[in-house]
């Protein structure tokens, strides 16, 4: 090699092979509307993998009250100008945004918590932007400007809670209909449930920096009145922005997942072929039964 460069030996130069490439912590973005039980796969995640901590903007947690899930809310995004107001707040378990993740980055590791939760990234991107519309002094005629820092800020959001290389990572959105083209990108005419956040143009940006971006809702149960059932959308599909980020050819995970759990899935896409293989012939006979219960029911 040359001689102003590093004291490199040309065999240090050694391609490596894509099978030795697996995903050991899923990063995965699940969004769907109010109530249907998106914080709820925080302590299912807890249950299936391990200690779970939510850095959380919201006010759903009631409905994990009872499974002793910790969790470090947030108010603001930024510290507070005031030294001492921040650190009184701080003081009484009222942190913002940017220290939690710092805290999470250096010190979270050594706790031994296996998930980290997010929750949300609609109420991150909505504190975000008052931040930047302050810093902008609500300049109405800096609303560009102001789109910009708030679409950097969350891209080092997203960017500092998916590179933890230690844990699952969950983050959890709202819906909203967007308008996209067919590649997905914003100004298209074709409108889709996606990520609920300020703004458009960090939507392809969100689909690339997760590992799964699924969509979550639920339906009326066809067989039990008065029920509901949820599902898990894995692919962009019946007007949902979705994927899956799944080597295997078919992939594994149907369009959409009849489970109320996200564990289900994480756990189909890690399963070795035999159990796969298992999976699919329950799933054929289920399938075949519910074809034979339908046909005497309409005969």
């Amino acid at each position: 090699m040359s001689e102003e460069g590093p004291a490199y030996e040309l065999g240090d130069f050694k391609p490596l092979s894509t099978k030795t490439v697996e995903i050991k912590y899923q990063k995965t973005l699940l969004f769907g509307p109010p109530g249907v039980g998106k914080t709820t796969q925080a302590a299912l995640l807890q249950a299936k993998l391990g200690k779970t901590l939510i850095l959380s903007g919201e006010n759903g947690l009631s409905s994990i009250s009872n499974d002793d899930v910790d969790f470090m809310p947030f108010t603001r995004y930024a510290p507070l100008q005031d030294k001492a107001a921040e650190a009184a707040k701080v003081k009484q378990g009222d942190y913002c945004l940017k220290h939690l993740i710092t805290y999470v980055k250096r010190y979270v590791k050594d706790q031994d918590y296996k998930v980290i939760v997010l929750d949300s990234l609609t109420k991150a991107s909505q504190l975000i932007f008052d931040y930047c519309e302050h810093e902008h002094k609500y300049d109405k005629t800096q609303t560009g400007s102001i789109y910009q820092m708030h679409n950097r800020l969350l891209e080092k959001v997203i960017r500092d809670i998916t590179n933890l290389d230690w844990c699952n990572k969950l983050v959890i959105a709202l819906e909203k209909k967007e308008t996209l083209d067919d590649l997905g990108r914003p100004g298209g005419t074709r409108p889709y449930n996606v990520p609920y956040i300020q703004g458009k143009k960090l939507v392809p940006y969100l689909m690339g920096a997760f590992d799964n971006v699924w969509g979550f809702y639920k339906a009326p149960c066809t067989k039990i009145p008065g029920a509901m059932n949820r599902y898990f959308v894995t692919q962009s599909i019946n007007g949902w922005e979705a994927k899956t980020r799944d080597p295997s050819r078919p992939p594994r995970l149907r369009p959409i997942e009849p489970y109320s759990d996200i564990t289900e899935l994480i756990s189909i896409l890690k399963m070795n072929d035999e159990e796969f293989k298992s999976l699919q012939k329950a799933r054929e006979k289920a399938e075949a039964k519910d074809e034979t219960n339908k046909e005497k029911k309409d005969g």
